[in-house]
């Protein structure tokens, strides 16, 4: 994935998201990143976004929101066209410590991998490339 590459982060917390931002940022020049705040609005976002573009996506998606949380969204994901989905990675953003999510994550076909907040610079390097 390339420094030029879509990123979409997926979090409630306004401090989440500026810091996973930054580390993006700042540590890998990732330069094309957009935030939301809920899953909701993830799907619109993605919904817009390939209206107009076919490159790849990377989403980091935090687990729990209100409303619609990441396993929802990733239900609601499911839903979508494959030419859409197979286009997306998604890497899931948790500070969680429950077994249930943490399997639910690896579980999932759409999950590349569980992260733990606040994001490592070292641990994401291990799913994504940078060419």
């Amino acid at each position: 994935m390339k420094p030029n590459s879509s990123i979409l982060i997926i979090d409630d917390c306004k401090t989440h998201l500026l810091v996973t931002k930054v580390i993006l940022t700042k540590s890998l020049h990732f330069t094309n990143i957009s935030m939301v705040n809920s899953g909701e609005e993830g799907l619109q976002w993605i919904e817009d976004f390939y209206k107009t573009s076919a490159e790849n996506l990377l989403i980091f998606l935090d687990i729990k929101m209100p409303e619609m949380d990441g396993f929802a969204f990733l239900e609601a994901f499911h839903l979508l066209d494959e030419s859409i989905k197979d286009k997306i990675q998604i890497l899931m953003l948790s500070s969680t410590l429950d077994t249930e999510d943490i399997t639910r994550a690896a579980d999932n076909v759409y999950v590349t991998a569980l992260l733990t907040k606040p994001l490592s610079v070292t641990e994401l390097r291990k799913y994504i490339t940078i060419e």
